[in-house]
């Protein structure tokens, strides 16, 4: 009895690691790679009775699909959903789930191997999700717009809540690794799962922040190290911040070491993906997964 207790336990941590493909159309990434954000119609089929808790992150979840513009299974998030402001939001989001109706949803696109399927294909069809966390490695997270109710003032930090330490997630993050292989029409990519969500860190730009197609912002930062501030946790990651957020505006004109304080999540930084692609053609490749940052909070640091 021991021996199959040791074996199922060793199954199941053996199968938490093991991740899952996710086959993009190589013209979405080209689209997407250098938007923070993603404008769909999008079926509801799944939402949360009410927000998690402020201790365990404030968010609402929701799942269902996008078939014309993310062509997923997906699950979005709306941030801060237990303050007032994203109330009418919330009711929204309950009162269409299930429904089959299709509704506005603007938000940070997230691709993230955190709740991976083995094997998923961009544009395939997919049956209806059973639950709020059906298998999947694509999100929109944060909601910043759900049915023409804006909800930028949703990115921000969240009341009783820290997020990650720094050091270990960022270790984390840097360990990762992917493997790639593209066609002319496909980019397969394949990885472990993922964990460490939102991280609180300290970051000091690199350069000056740059407007993206979609209005968003990105900017390099190193990854603060509080107890080497000489050695990084992270050197020259993307931070990516959403239009029209407080986020974006703080940003906006600032320049090489300046310093801020953040709370965000990661992403693959298809932009990375792209130009490795350009330099290995239809060649597989494995290397360390690139990321990117999803400011969902900021200030500057004292």
């Amino acid at each position: 009895m021991q021996r199959i207790l040791a074996l199922l336990l060793c199954l199941s941590l053996c199968d938490s690691a093991i991740g899952g493909i996710v086959i993009l159309k190589r013209a979405w990434v080209k689209k997407f790679k250098d938007r923070a954000t993603i404008e769909a119609k999008f079926v509801i089929e799944h939402s949360h009775s009410s927000p998690n808790s402020n201790k365990k992150d404030g968010d609402l979840h929701f799942a269902g699909q996008a078939e014309r513009e993310i062509g997923l299974p997906a699950v979005a998030e709306l941030v801060n959903a237990r303050k007032a402001f994203s109330k009418p939001a919330v009711q929204f989001i309950k009162d269409s789930a299930g429904t089959g109706t299709e509704v506005d949803l603007h938000g940070v696109w997230r691709l993230w191997f955190e709740h991976p399927a083995h094997s998923q294909t961009q544009f395939a069809t997919f049956g209806i999700a059973k639950n709020t966390n059906p298998d999947h490695s694509f999100e929109v997270h944060p909601v910043l717009k759900v049915g023409g109710i804006d909800l930028s003032e949703s990115f921000d930090f969240i009341p009783d809540f820290a997020g990650h330490d720094a050091k270990k997630a960022f270790n984390f993050y840097n360990s990762l690794k992917i493997t790639v292989r593209a066609s002319a029409t496909a980019v397969t990519m394949d990885a472990k799962k993922s964990v460490f969500n939102y991280t609180t860190y300290g970051m000091v730009l690199t350069g000056k922040p740059k407007k993206l197609v979609d209005g968003g912002i990105a900017v390099f930062a190193d990854v603060e190290n509080e107890e080497d501030e000489d050695d990084p946790l992270a050197r020259g990651i993307r931070m990516i911040f959403a239009p029209g957020t407080a986020g974006a505006k703080l940003i906006t004109g600032k320049v090489a070491g300046d310093k801020f304080v953040a709370i965000g999540i990661p992403r693959v930084n298809l932009n990375a993906i792209e130009a490795a692609i350009r330099v290995s053609g239809t060649q597989q490749f494995t290397s360390s997964l690139p990321y990117e940052m999803i400011v969902v909070g900021i200030k500057a640091a004292e």
